[in-house]
């Protein structure tokens, strides 16, 4: 098929590819997106957090209108400090919102497809691609950094447990990484250990009791979680990393394909739509990405960057004794092409 037909190739089915594919296909531009097969299981929801909705409303692009519980705020226990209570509402005069992954996701792509976007859907990443276009769009997740960057590789393991269903998000530091319980979402709830995939014991009783252990030695998480489900036990990749760039403004990279953050962070979904509504603001006006976009990632690499090794340098002074926060695998990347990292 004569790559002529498309304007833009979108690679990724998440927030980033399919925010971008509805803007652009709202501008008359003809977009595909190649969109993987959902995961076949649950997962933690997403938060939404009150910046991302007032984006969403400006770029006119709907939140979904189920599989979403509100989320008031985040309440952590971090490093012996006193519980600290983040609102929503009181800051931004709105809650967040709590999404499940897969209908959040499935909700965007018809958002997209509604826009006038063609999807392709495949079984696997990487699949051979038949419907190209003039210029290609990349996000197509985290594991993308591993084949152009830099990484720090983490890993978040979550299992369902039985919650007291609250509309909190709750967060809180342990000796070998973090824990957080978002609110229940399609009537389910999960705790989330985020970790270095070193640290985690091998067989499935081993890595039971480890994780009770963490789960025992906190404040908020051990009165919030009940029963967990063990046998449900997942894994996934939470790797925090930067692709390095070129100049080609054929081929970008965006969302966690370009720069990952951490989770501890919060910025994921903000960043992913921020982004996705740069290029496509840049793509309609000038025909192609622009440096204002490269610049912007490189700005928020570099502020993510700075939040992060904050966060890591207090844990460490926690947890002295702490492989996960003694190492704290600050991804440090010099000499990009055109986007050199500060000293």
């Amino acid at each position: 098929m004569s790559e002529s037909r498309f304007d833009i190739e979108i690679e990724g089915s998440g927030v980033a590819a399919s925010v971008a594919a509805a803007l652009l296909s709202r501008a008359g531009l003809k977009v595909v997106q190649h969109v993987e097969a959902q995961r076949p299981y649950s997962a933690p929801a997403e938060i939404l957090g009150p910046r991302a909705r007032m984006l969403l409303q400006e770029l006119g692009i709907r939140e979904p209108a189920s599989s979403a519980t509100y989320c008031d705020g985040v309440m952590s226990a971090w490093c012996g400090a006193p519980i600290d209570w983040y609102d929503y509402r009181l800051l931004f005069a709105i809650p967040g919102l709590a999404v499940d992954r897969r209908a959040w996701h499935a909700h965007l792509q018809r958002t997209a497809s509604d826009a006038g976007a063609t999807l392709i859907h495949s079984d696997r990443r990487g699949a051979a691609r038949y419907h190209r276009g003039k210029i290609r769009l990349v996000a197509s997740g985290r594991s993308a950094i591993a084949n152009r960057g830099e990484s720090d590789r983490l890993i978040a393991l979550f299992m369902p447990c039985a919650g007291i269903g609250s509309a909190r998000l709750l967060v809180e530091s342990v000796s070998d990484g973090w824990l957080y319980i978002p609110p229940p979402v399609a009537g389910e709830q999960f705790v989330v250990c985020v970790t270095r995939p070193t640290l985690v014991p091998r067989g499935l009783d081993a890595r039971k009791e480890w994780l009770l252990d963490l789960i025992g030695g906190t404040q908020l998480i051990s009165e919030a979680v009940g029963c967990i489900d063990f046998s449900r036990l997942r894994g996934v990749d939470a790797r925090v990393g930067w692709s390095a760039m070129n100049n080609d403004t054929n081929e970008v990279l965006m969302g966690d394909a370009a720069a990952s953050h951490d989770p501890l962070s919060g910025t994921g979904i903000m960043r992913a739509i921020e982004g996705a509504s740069l290029i496509a603001r840049s793509i309609v006006a000038r025909g192609s990405p622009g440096p204002e976009y490269f610049d912007w990632l490189h700005t928020v690499h570099a502020t993510d960057r700075a939040l992060r090794i904050q966060f890591y340098a207090q844990a460490a002074r926690h947890f002295s004794q702490s492989t996960f926060w003694g190492q704290q695998g600050l991804v440090d990347i010099h000499g990009l092409r055109g986007h050199p990292l500060p000293p």
